[in-house]
């Protein structure tokens, strides 16, 4: 995983979906995901990619969420049957507060949340964003 430089906010909530989910396959799986983010990082050489060994990029306007959705990793509420069913916000927030975060970090945290609860859910991430 690597920093590279903001993007239009248009697609943030896009990009911070598929950074939970693919975040949350590569957990379970061991997947590297490096090739399909550099399609979209035309400006860094394939030797950095390597030297940094990034998994998926967060762009620096989601950095803050992205360390906070990382603090928060053993924070899951899981159903009684197992399995995640979301991040209990109570204690995201606390954090968030504790970190001194910006107000509008949990809405960045919600969607890196959505991307990984599709993938613990086992469906594929291009049908749920299409609908």
């Amino acid at each position: 995983m690597g920093v590279c430089p903001a993007w239009p906010g248009h697609g943030q909530r896009k990009k911070l979906i598929e950074a939970g989910y693919v975040h949350a396959k590569q957990s379970a799986s061991g997947v590297d995901g490096l090739a399909e983010d550099a399609e979209f990082i035309s400006g860094l050489p394939p030797e950095w990619l390597k030297r940094h060994k990034a998994d998926f990029l967060i762009h620096d306007e989601c950095w803050e969420a992205w360390e906070l959705y990382q603090f928060c990793g053993t924070q899951w509420r899981v159903a009684p049957m197992g399995g995640r069913v979301g991040l209990d916000y109570a204690a995201v927030v606390a954090v968030a507060q504790f970190r001194g975060c910006k107000p509008d970090v949990m809405e960045q945290v919600r969607y890196l949340e959505m991307g990984a609860l599709i993938a613990y859910a086992n469906k594929d991430l291009e049908a749920v964003l299409d609908d």
